[in-house]
């Protein structure tokens, strides 16, 4: 199965993907800002990112150029 890192600052949205797509077999990381993001990556390339795009501190948007513009995670999907 695939892993999913989800990208969300709320822990709601979280748990209720986490639970869902634990239960489907794949393998669940998560992050609530850019820096545990970028620590995320660093430790392992997911097979996708779930970003949310609403971050009270962050823009979604930017953090997902971000990721693009990495040499390293460029071609990990981003949703």
């Amino acid at each position: 199965m695939a892993t999913i890192l989800i990208v969300d600052d709320s822990t709601d949205p979280h748990q209720a993907m986490s639970f869902i797509l634990e239960l489907e077999g794949h393998i669940i990381k998560t992050a609530n800002s850019k820096e545990v993001l970028l620590q995320q990556l660093r430790m392992g390339l997911p097979d996708v990112i779930m970003l949310d795009i609403h971050f009270s501190d962050e823009n979604g948007r930017e953090i997902c150029r971000e990721i693009k513009a990495r040499k390293d995670s460029r071609d990990v999907p981003v949703i």
